[in-house]
């Protein structure tokens, strides 16, 4: 699975890697889990109406077992980062995008939302390796 954090606000983003980053530590994924920055090619003169630049790209790397226990467990992973998100979409400046294998899912609205849409990508990689 991979998470793509698109926003042109260079410190609300850095500022949301480090919250993610923390989340990953609390949870003990750092293994399971990479986290990458895609440098962005941003002009001289930004214009109004420029497309968004992915500044942070999530690489999950989950695969079934303990990884996938922790990250669909009450309170885990998942809600903890539905909450990250939820927060920063709530401002309106970030946009966020889930792929797996097949799709591409925007994902936006309340924490408890995020986390559903999550967790059923999730469910559709561990059947797929299955």
């Amino acid at each position: 699975m991979e998470i793509l954090i698109k926003s042109d606000d260079e410190q609300l983003m850095q500022n949301m890697q480090a919250e993610l980053r923390e989340v990953i530590a609390t949870q003990g994924l750092q293994d399971a889990l990479k986290t990458g920055i895609v440098t962005p090619q941003v002009p001289a003169e930004k214009h109004r109406g420029d497309p968004m630049t992915v500044f942070t790209v999530l690489v999950a790397a989950v695969s079934a077992g303990g990884a996938l226990t922790v990250a669909l467990g009450r309170d885990g992973f998942l809600t903890q980062l539905a909450r990250v998100f939820g927060k920063y979409i709530e401002t309106g400046k970030v946009r966020i995008a889930v792929k797996d294998s097949s799709r591409e899912l925007e994902i936006e609205g309340s924490a408890r939302r995020i986390e559903k849409v999550l967790g059923e990508v999730l469910e559709h990689i561990k059947h797929q390796q299955d």
